[in-house]
């Protein structure tokens, strides 16, 4: 029997965390998210929290709730350099902030889905091999 006693709720938190991370390296997409899920249930405004989230849903090829993750994140900690390069990356890669975008689905392995609003012109600096507007 332990003589430590019960876990108090940070060390869960890092506990569920340390358990997300080795859950998403080992492409357990959907235990991770349960494990961002829980982490946030108990303390929405968790930093490490919301990047887990980030990286859970690029990693499922969710672009839009990776962006709003990441975003979270640097609201949370301005400082945050991992989020700010995950963003930048993102950026550079899709441009999503030179878009009205609605959508963006990367469900196919071979392509970006960029659904915009109706009306918005793509520019032609943004448009990538496969990507449809």
């Amino acid at each position: 029997m332990s003589s430590e006693g019960p876990a108090t709720p940070d060390e869960h938190l890092q506990s569920l965390l340390r358990e997300g991370y080795a859950l998403l390296s080992r492409g357990d997409i959907e235990g991770a998210g349960r494990c961002c899920q829980e982490v946030l249930a108990q303390r929405a405004d968790l930093v490490p929290g919301h990047f887990l989230v980030g990286l859970v849903a690029l990693e499922a090829r969710e672009r839009r709730t990776a962006f709003s993750a990441f975003q979270s994140v640097v609201r949370l900690d301005p400082d945050h350099a991992a989020a700010w390069a995950q963003l930048a990356r993102m950026q550079r890669d899709h441009k999503l902030l030179e878009r009205d975008v609605i959508t963006i689905d990367l469900r196919m392995p071979d392509r970006l889905v960029v659904r915009t609003a109706p009306g918005a012109e793509p520019s032609a600096q943004s448009a990538h091999k496969g990507e449809e507007t």
